[in-house]
């Protein structure tokens, strides 16, 4: 599903910034993870409400064995 339309990001775009950026606090951090910028600003609560939700997401997973 698209979260912001201004610069095609879907909640999986979002998902993986925060995976990588495991210290995200905000919005603004995942948007520099994936080099761009909010520009009209509609999608930055829903993207706030992400980093928690993916956090505990990744939290949940086992560690892949190799």
């Amino acid at each position: 599903m698209y979260v912001c339309i201004c610069n095609a990001l879907k909640d999986k775009d979002f998902e993986r910034a925060c995976s990588k950026r495991q210290r995200a606090n905000c919005a603004e951090d995942l948007f520099d993870e994936l080099g761009c910028k909010p520009v009209c600003g509609s999608c930055m609560c829903k993207v706030d409400d992400m980093i928690p939700a993916t956090a505990l997401k990744n939290a949940k997973q086992p560690e892949a064995v190799l």
